[in-house]
């Protein structure tokens, strides 16, 4: 299913899935009840039973939803990947189709239905035709893939499939994989991350080009497509860019640690976006826009910033200190508490894994019941903050559906933010902790 209800337009696909109550859904014979629904960043999964009320005999139902599609124009190429793999891994030896739709049952439909055929199609025999089976598609239902805009995304999508092979491993398979290859899969998965890393063009980097003296390092800019906006300030720009978590679809917010002229803009994109958790790694170059001291006040033009109080985590000889905060802005008089976790530490030398562990489980028990965006800020905003960001996406794919792809992770950031992950060591940091990770808790269980 790739249709999307949106309050403002017409309804273009009744729920069929449960009733609106959250009961089981009469329709005449048949009885549907959702017996689970679980919510991602690109799409939802539900498992629904459907009864047939005269023969009492039941069936088993998956049903997987595509969110990201806009009302006007194409998705994201790797989220609609990430969408299709997970319909595909999901999919089962029974003799009957695989049923697609969406509001029409042509554009969306038909794009998908061209995926899935044609990503087969390449994998088996290294060939595809995108025109000769979008016109084989037409001759059984008129106008499928409907707009050349889609017709080109599902380019995109083949290319991304084909050439930037990411795949899921169950915890087992990982363990087994690590286990017997030593280094040679993160290296090996570097060099295809790096041979496709994304160059983007000047105009694609236009506002941030107009504002050269808001960027730290000027080789690590905000791409026009995933900046965040500014609301309040004349020119808009700060360099930021938004990252999808795993689950919901505005988890992170990847920038550089303030200059002096760009603390306002700073302050302004934690009350903008309403984080309620900042990430600050590394020592700040320039003085810190929050003051340290328990109980003192700073002053940055219309905000006023206040330090409630400070905890403190270690982990052998790592620490984060904690900050609660509280930002007030005089002009609004509108107020953002924040929980500041700062790794001082980290930046000068890689943190341990424990310490890596430890921080994201802190960073994920602060995240609001709001899913708020976690703002991760580093000297350039991508080095550190990408591989914390992308460690963040993987151990929690790994709690929720048991599985690793860590190259996803990283591919995801790099599409955003392409200086992230800047060298092999990092992706083979992130194999090694997860390894770590697995065999602790394998000997905690065991204990």
């Amino acid at each position: 299913m790739s249709s999307a209800n949106n309050g403002l337009h017409k309804v273009k696909c009744t729920t069929y899935w449960t009733g609106s109550d959250g009961n089981p859904l009469e329709l005449g014979l048949f009885q549907v009840t959702l017996q689970e629904e679980v919510a991602y960043a690109f799409y939802t999964t539900r498992k629904l039973v459907v009864k047939n009320k005269q023969t009492n005999s039941t069936r088993h139902i998956s049903q997987y939803h595509f969110t990201r599609w806009p009302d006007h124009g194409v998705p994201e190429p790797f989220e609609l990947l990430q969408f299709y793999k997970r319909v595909r891994s999901g999919h089962t030896d029974h003799k009957g189709p695989l049923i697609v739709h969406c509001s029409a049952g042509i554009g969306r439909t038909g794009s998908f239905i061209g995926l899935d055929a044609l990503l087969l199609e390449g994998n088996t025999s290294g060939e595809i035709d995108v025109f000769a089976y979008t016109e084989k598609m037409r001759k059984d239902r008129m106008n499928m893939i409907q707009t050349a805009e889609q017709y080109a995304m599902l380019h995109d999508v083949l290319l991304e499939g084909l050439t930037i092979v990411t795949s899921s491993m169950s915890k087992t398979d990982f363990s087994m994989v690590t286990n017997n290859t030593d280094d040679d899969i993160p290296i090996q998965q570097y060099s295809l991350l790096n041979s496709a890393r994304p160059a983007y063009s000047t105009i694609e980097y236009k506002t941030a080009l107009q504002n050269k003296q808001k960027n730290r390092d000027q080789s690590i800019l905000a791409v026009e497509k995933y900046k965040i906006r500014l609301m309040t300030t004349a020119s808009g720009y700060i360099n930021a860019v938004n990252i999808p978590g795993y689950r919901i679809p505005y988890g992170y917010i990847l920038t550089q640690h303030p200059l002096d002229n760009t603390v306002i803009d700073f302050l302004s994109l934690i009350a903008q976006e309403r984080s309620n958790t900042v990430v600050s790694i590394g020592l700040l170059q320039n003085n810190p826009c929050w003051p340290t001291k328990h109980g003192s006040q700073a002053k940055f033009g219309d905000f006023i910033v206040t330090n409630v109080h400070c905890d403190h985590h270690s982990v052998g000889p790592e620490r984060v200190e904690e900050r609660h905060l509280t930002i007030v802005n005089k002009e609004t008089g509108t107020d953002t508490k924040i929980s500041l976790l700062e790794t001082p530490s980290w930046g000068s030398s890689s943190p341990n894994f424990s310490f890596m562990l430890e921080l994201i489980q802190v960073i994920q028990s602060r995240r609001g019941i709001d899913a708020s965006p976690v703002i991760i800020t580093c000297s350039n905003g991508a080095t550190e903050s990408g591989l914390l960001c992308g460690l963040c996406n993987v151990m929690e794919r790994l709690e929720v559906d048991g599985d690793v792809d860590i190259m996803a992770a990283a591919r995801q950031l790099q599409i955003r933010r392409p200086q992230c992950f800047p060298n092999k060591d990092q992706i083979v940091f992130c194999y090694t902790l997860v390894k770590e990770h697995l065999e602790a808790s394998t000997v905690y269980a065991n204990v």
